[in-house]
């Protein structure tokens, strides 16, 4: 009896041992598998026991996989981001821009009036009629090319100045004549407040010739002229202003490819009061100026200033070359001129341009024969 117990228990004893082994061998092929399961196929996940990791300090592939996706997750909403951001600033500029153009329009209406109705005038009136020039001009000693541009295209700058909002000022706008430039002005001044600017008389070219346009404001005996130097033109301005233009200094830069070559400009002379700063400026930004506008105190100051110019301007490769200056001579012969033909005038006089630079006006009849016929045959 007691030697069949002791078989039955080494039974047990045999039996309970090869069950650990085998548990044992089974937990190890498990993980035996899963390492080579990860080693072949190292795009999918393989989940280890709970609590089981593959390395000392190492996070499970579980972990790694829920992390990566995560970071594709941020950058993916930071990039939508980032186009919702591109998009609302594309919105902002769009919006800016176009308040930019609404104001452009309402100020060149009100300076020029109606684009659609070339008959309209703004509140500055319609432009001022040329007149000659307050003094002696000299020729220009270079020629601009000939040029062109369409009224539709001149845009508004800013006015500086004192603003009459009651109507006690005089407005007005003065135009070049077609394909001209500013170049600069004649200032008149006046002793009243200092030294201080009464009215203005633009100067353009034409090509290869100055022509004013009108006195705007007071004009005075104590002049003071600003002309670029040549191959220049008017790219700014520079002003100091309270109830009057105290003191008006234009910038010049060369004209280059029918643009101002701004980063080699220069500074004109100051007119009017020259002791002081000119803190208000005003540029063109490399476009041509191609008028002024303002208002004035009749008999007294220049209350506000500012520019027009060109947006877009094209070479006028059909305009007319400018005449050569040539001998005149008096229809009785005592008399000769050298002179260019400037224009035939509707009161039967003609407009000539002495090479001094004056502009003078004869009758044609008193010219000879000859030049009547050389007159009648211009275009």
């Amino acid at each position: 009896m007691s030697r069949s117990s002791s078989n039955r228990n080494v039974i047990i004893v045999v039996l309970l041992l090869l069950g650990g082994i085998t548990f044992f061998c089974i937990v190890l092929c498990g993980v035996a598998a899963a390492f080579l399961f990860r080693s072949s196929s190292p795009n999918k996940t393989v989940t280890a026991p709970a609590g089981m990791a593959f390395g000392p300090g190492s996070a499970t592939i579980v972990d790694q996989q829920r992390h990566r996706e995560q970071q594709q997750m941020r950058e993916l909403q930071r990039q939508q981001q980032e186009i919702e951001r591109q998009e609302r600033e594309r919105q902002l500029q769009l919006e800016q821009e176009a308040r930019e153009r609404q104001k452009r329009a309402e100020l060149r209406a009100s300076v020029l009036g109606d684009l659609n109705d070339p008959h309209s005038s703004g509140e500055f009136g319609v432009p001022l009629p040329a007149e000659p020039p307050a003094v002696t001009l000299p020729l220009p000693t270079a020629a601009l090319p000939p040029l062109k541009y369409a009224n539709t295209k001149i845009e508004v700058g800013e006015r500086f100045g004192w603003i009459d909002n009651r109507g006690r000022d005089t407005k007005f706008v003065d135009l070049a004549p077609p394909g001209g430039v500013l170049v600069g002005a004649v200032a008149f001044q006046t002793p009243r407040f200092g030294k201080t600017i009464a009215g203005i008389q633009p100067v353009y070219q034409v090509q290869d010739l100055y022509v004013t346009g009108a006195i705007c404001g007071t004009e005075t005996d104590d002049t003071k002229v600003s002309l670029a130097d040549a191959g220049n033109a008017v790219s700014g301005c520079g002003l100091s202003t309270g109830l009057v233009v105290d003191s008006l200094g234009f910038t010049f830069a060369p004209l280059v490819d029918l643009k101002l070559a701004l980063d080699e400009g220069s500074s004109g002379q100051q007119m009017g009061a020259i002791d002081r700063d000119l803190p208000k400026r005003w540029s063109g930004e490399s476009k041509l100026i191609v008028g002024i506008y303002g208002s004035f105190e009749k008999g007294s100051n220049l209350r506000s200033f500012g520019m027009l110019y060109a947006d877009q301007v094209e070479a006028d490769d059909a305009a007319p070359k400018p005449l050569p200056f040539r001998t005149y001579t008096s229809a009785n012969g005592k008399f000769t001129i050298e002179a260019r033909l400037l224009s035939v005038n509707d009161d039967g006089t003609v407009s000539l341009l002495k090479q001094d630079g004056k502009q003078i006006s004869v009758p044609l009849v008193s010219l000879s024969e000859a030049d009547q016929t050389f007159i009648g045959a211009q275009p």
